[in-house]
């Protein structure tokens, strides 16, 4: 590697082996290896890049899987993964078509999808994920971890777990241990990696990351578990406790928020380089703490919806079953629960990750568009409306502010809704007219010419 070529980038390769080449503002790391880990020399590159502010580019084969663990921890850094078969590059993630590995990080003008992004990969069970955020106010005392024990014992038989803060994690579980051991790093933001074993084979996989904050901690929980074959009876009660599931945290803790998603997927939990099916909504826990802030009337959405309050009687947190089955219908539910419980208030006190989390990235900024163009529209009829001086015009001319943005939230998930249900079936039509040919076929080839292009560049 020349000086000039390692003069672009702040990020010394010799200091990591896994830097392959560099570029202007980014590195590339690159593995032909069938599943990467997060392990602790690509933890050391990604906080390298994050600490230079640099972006991290791993390029990978057609049949390459990542862990949960390392996908979180390349999110976080900000990193992109490109995959190179014979049909070309592509982002691993979208589908975009690339022609050079650095397009990655560059917005499209067009976007291009790669075909064979719609490949089939085989649903093989059917796969829950929770994301949980959870208050700890005595950090002395905190219990951390435990609520990934208590959720592997109640949907894996007689499970065996393992922690460590790189993977392969495989110190034997220990909760007091665990507990210790972040409790004397809180002040680094420990990052936890977590896996069980059921007796069936069914696995769990989970990461924690804990934070200080001003009421004491905040322990943030990302799980996936395999619930069984996707035609299983016992899959399916254990898909209809998903709301159960939740309401299991809130009985040791103080739970903020939390959400229940459901797919069908691989069984080994890993994320592979193919087009997956769209998560879809099956529970959802607002915490004590936010059904005080809201002023959420609880007795009424009991009522109204398939609901029920958990924890302490005198300060409940509230848990909102979305559907029992893996149907887009469940988006309905949510809308019309997320109108009551009001989406400007939920997205103030939890952030806009937490609405993106339930309704998919770019929510935010459609809201935000939405409510905009809605309200200049009813500043607009409103000022036309009052210079005819019709009284009913002026009547609806003082809709308020709350309704519009009410019927402008039912809109957005409506189409976040369609557009999640089109993409499924564009997806699985894509997958039944597939014919390609093995990605090995033309690999060698293909991956030296792309070598030989960019070298070039």
């Amino acid at each position: 590697m020349s000086d000039e070529s390692r003069a672009k980038s702040l990020v010394d390769p010799l200091l990591s082996p896994l830097v392959d080449r560099v570029g202007e503002g980014y590195v590339v790391t690159e593995s032909t290896r069938k599943v990467l880990y997060l392990d602790r020399s690509r933890r050391h590159l990604l906080g390298q890049c994050l600490q230079k502010k640099q972006r991290c580019i791993l390029v990978t084969g057609e049949h390459t899987a990542l862990t949960r663990a390392y996908l979180e921890a390349m999110n976080m850094a900000g990193a992109q993964w490109v995959v190179r078969s014979r049909h070309g590059l592509r982002d691993a993630l979208t589908g975009r078509r690339l022609h050079r590995v650095s397009e990655v990080l560059e917005a499209p003008e067009a976007l291009e999808l790669a075909d064979e992004h719609a490949r089939e990969t085989g649903f093989e069970s059917t796969i829950l994920e929770l994301h949980i955020s959870l208050r700890q106010r005595n950090v002395e005392t905190a219990d951390y971890g435990a609520s990934i024990e208590v959720i592997a014992e109640e949907l894996l038989d007689e499970p065996e777990l393992s922690w460590g803060s790189n993977e392969p994690a495989m110190v034997p579980w220990d909760g007091e241990e665990l507990a210790n051991w972040t409790r004397g790093r809180l002040v680094t933001v420990p990052h936890i990696i977590a896996n069980a074993v059921g007796q069936d084979g069914r696995r769990l996989s989970a990461t924690m990351q804990v934070r200080p904050t001003q009421q004491g901690s905040e322990e943030i929980l990302s799980i996936a578990v395999d619930l069984g074959p996707t035609d299983g009876p016992e899959t399916a009660e254990r898909l209809e406790s998903a709301p159960d599931i939740l309401g299991l945290v809130a009985e040791e803790t103080t739970p903020l928020m939390a959400t229940a998603h459901a797919r069908y997927g691989r069984a080994d939990l890993l994320k592979g380089s193919t087009l997956e099916m769209p998560l879809v909504p099956m529970a959802l826990m607002i915490g004590a703490p936010g059904v005080s802030s809201f002023q959420i009337d609880s007795s009424r959405l009991v009522e109204d919806f398939d609901a029920f309050t958990v924890g302490e009687p005198r300060m409940p947190g509230l848990v909102i079953g979305l559907g029992s089955t893996i149907d887009p219908a469940n988006f309905q539910e949510l809308r019309e629960a997320m109108a009551e419980l009001g989406p400007e208030k939920i997205a103030a006190e939890f952030g806009d990750d937490f609405l993106d989390s339930l309704l998919g990235p770019g929510w935010s900024d459609s809201l935000e568009k939405e409510v905009k163009q809605r309200r200049e529209e009813a500043a607009a009829e409103g000022k036309a409306e009052g210079d005819a001086a019709d009284a009913s015009g002026e009547d609806a001319a003082a809709e308020t502010a709350d309704e519009v943005e009410a019927s402008i939230f039912n809109e957005v998930v409506e189409q976040h809704a369609s557009e999640g249900h089109a993409l499924r079936e564009s997806a699985q039509t894509e997958i039944e007219e597939s014919t390609l040919p093995p990605p090995e076929e033309g690999w060698e080839e293909f991956k030296a010419a792309h070598r030989d292009e960019e070298g070039q560049a």
